[in-house]
């Protein structure tokens, strides 16, 4: 069960987040989640994915969507 630290200690800390987010400019309309670069390989033998990183596939995390690849 995860419960919300309580005390000073937690006070200082809700307090410098506070602190350090006000320093962004965060645009109200913005959603929580996280984009991210990955690779991934398409199995074909002779696809330069096999011998190099691969195929280069941006994921899309959020609360309101599970996972989008472009």
């Amino acid at each position: 069960m995860n419960s919300l630290p309580k005390g000073p200690q937690a006070a200082r800390l809700r307090q410098r987040k506070f602190e350090l987010l006000s320093r962004f400019n965060i645009p109200p309309d913005l959603l929580p989640g996280s984009v991210s670069l990955s690779h991934f390989r398409c199995g074909k033998a002779t696809c330069h994915c096999n011998h190099d990183e691969g195929h280069p596939a941006w994921l899309c995390l959020s609360k309101m969507s599970k996972c989008l690849r472009r």
